[in-house]
């Protein structure tokens, strides 16, 4: 009987487990794309983050975007880094 036990408890545990495993993935997609366009196809713009990695996202527009872009893409709109706020370098203080 105690055997049984463990192994019900076990196998929920690895439910609850692939449970957030799934709810994660989901989340990673709403957190956005930041990267350089390496390739635009209608409305589909591959981006290439800092390490290497390229992502294929759906967008609503591709406006102005070219190959070579930094941009950021979040729920299907395109933001180049320029236009975020903080993302242009401060200047820098002689002798800093």
């Amino acid at each position: 009987m105690k055997m049984k036990s463990i192994i019900t408890v076990l196998v929920a545990a690895a439910f609850l487990m692939s449970l957030a495993s799934l709810s994660l993935a989901a989340g990673a997609g709403k957190m956005g794309v930041n990267g350089t366009v390496t390739k635009i196809e209608g409305t589909k713009v591959t981006v290439q983050d800092d390490m290497g990695k390229e992502t294929t996202v759906d967008v609503k527009d591709v406006k102005d975007t070219k190959i070579g872009d930094k941009v950021k893409i979040e729920d299907g709109v395109i933001k180049n880094s320029t236009d975020e706020p903080g993302t242009a370098e401060k200047p820098k203080k002689p002798g800093y």
